[in-house]
C-alpha cells in the first residue's frame, strides 16, 4: 500500500461506478471496525463499466490530499489505478451522474470503436461539461421559464 497522492498535488478527482443509485446509509462501517474503505478509480471509463444497468450511476468525488486518507491498492484490471478512500467521502461528492448520460458519450459515432484509453479521455472532457450543465439547471438565475421565448428583445 502506498499513498496515492503526489506530494505537490492538492486535489484528486476520483470515480466510482454503481449499478444502483447511491445511498449513503449503505456506506457504514461493519460491526467491530473503526474505518470504512471504499474503492474508487482514477479512470471514468473503468467506473462506467461498473455502473451497468439502467439505474447505474457514476460518483464523481474531488478528494483533497490533506483531508482524507487515500491509498493505492493492488489491482489486476488494466491500466486504471484502484484507489481506496478510508473513511466517509460524502462531503467530497461533486456529482452523481446517471451512467446513461456517460454511456451516450462513449457510444457516439467515432468513439464506440476506439480504445478504452480514448474513451476515458472523452469522458474526462465530458464530465466537466455535464457538471456545468447540472449547475446551470440548479441555479435559479439561469433557469429558463416557459415564457422566456415570448419576451421581446427590444428595449423600451
Amino acid at each position: 500500500m502506498r499513498d496515492a497522492f503526489a506530494p505537490d498535488s492538492a486535489m484528486r478527482r476520483l470515480y466510482r461506478g454503481l449499478k444502483e443509485p447511491y445511498r449513503p446509509d449503505k456506506v457504514k462501517p461493519q460491526v467491530g471496525t473503526r474505518l470504512i474503505s471504499t474503492d474508487f478509480t482514477d479512470c471514468p471509463h473503468t467506473a462506467l463499466l461498473y455502473a451497468h444497468g439502467k439505474r447505474g450511476v457514476a460518483l464523481v468525488v474531488d478528494i483533497p490530499a490533506n483531508t482524507a486518507r487515500v491509498t493505492e491498492e493492488f489491482w489486476l484490471a488494466g491500466p486504471a489505478r484502484r484507489l481506496m478512500v478510508w473513511g466517509s467521502f460524502d462531503g467530497f461528492i461533486v456529482a452523481i451522474l446517471p451512467a446513461k448520460d456517460l454511456r451516450a458519450r462513449v457510444r457516439a459515432k467515432g468513439v464506440v470503436a476506439a480504445s478504452d484509453k480514448y474513451k476515458a479521455l472523452v469522458l474526462k472532457r465530458a464530465i466537466p461539461e455535464l457538471l456545468q450543465d447540472h449547475a446551470r439547471l440548479r441555479d435559479p438565475t439561469t433557469r429558463r421559464t416557459g415564457a422566456d421565448h415570448l419576451v421581446s428583445n427590444t428595449a423600451t
